[in-house]
């Protein structure tokens, strides 16, 4: 189903971002999946330096980073901004822009995908 829902909502995704355990789990297959790349965030108080592990950091051939968030499910949207700020910090780093193009939810309710304007 997100196959799918990724594939008709979100054509132009190069790289599918997420954040904690459940995204480390899911995100690299369901990119493996869609042949994209992936990119986890961690959470703020990590004991990490890491803040992003990403399969590769490189542009669409126009220097941008087109992302899909993927998680259970949006309530406040908080982390999703935190997200998207860890992740364009790290894109800056090698010269890629960032381009959210919104989210794309595994949960049980009826509305499976935001564009970004909406969260």
């Amino acid at each position: 189903r997100m196959v799918k829902t990724i594939k008709e909502k979100f054509p132009t995704a190069t790289v599918l971002a997420g954040r904690g355990l459940s995204g480390s789990m899911i995100i690299p297959t369901l990119a493996s999946k869609l042949k994209l790349q992936w990119a986890i965030a961690r959470k703020e108080k990590t004991h990490s330096d890491f803040k992003v592990e990403a399969s590769e950091v490189e542009g669409n051939g126009d220097g941008k980073a087109y992302i899909v968030f993927v998680d259970d499910l949006i309530d406040t949207g908080n982390t999703y901004r935190q997200v998207k700020k860890q992740i364009k910090m790290k894109y800056a780093k090698d010269d890629v822009k960032v381009v959210f193009l919104g989210a794309a939810l595994y949960d049980c309710f009826s509305r499976s995908h935001y564009k970004d304007e909406n969260i």
